[in-house]
């Protein structure tokens, strides 16, 4: 009998960007959680995590081209509102801007969205 290998149903941010910022941050004394989304809860961040002496972060993982959603983005804005900060990562190499402060509305950003769609609050 032959098996066949099977194909990871994960997404390219799983595999290229969450999983090993998650390793990477926890070897530097983060407490991440993945944040499992469903259609009650679309729009958040795909990670939380908290540092001593960083705090905590709302952290989107983008691989690639791909955007930030219409619901990424209006909860977002609420989110930012509120006074949490989000940060968007493309990759682990990324770390640094953790450090940073929030980046999700920076210029540098924009290229997150789409052309021509519309960003209400930003």
């Amino acid at each position: 009998m032959i098996l066949k290998k099977k194909r990871s149903s994960l997404q390219p941010e799983t595999t290229k960007v969450v999983r090993p910022l998650m390793l990477l941050m926890r070897a530097r004394g983060w407490y991440v959680k993945k944040i499992h989304g469903s259609q009650y809860q679309s729009g958040l961040p795909d990670l939380f995590a908290a540092h001593p002496k960083y705090g905590s972060r709302w952290i989107e993982c983008k691989w690639g081209n791909n955007f930030l959603s219409a619901a990424q983005i209006k909860e977002f804005a609420a989110m930012d509102k509120a006074g949490v900060g989000i940060w968007v990562l493309r990759s682990p190499d990324e770390y640094d801007i953790l450090l940073k402060p929030a980046n999700w509305r920076k210029s540098g950003t924009r290229a997150l969205f789409k052309r021509n769609q519309p960003i209400k609050g930003f």
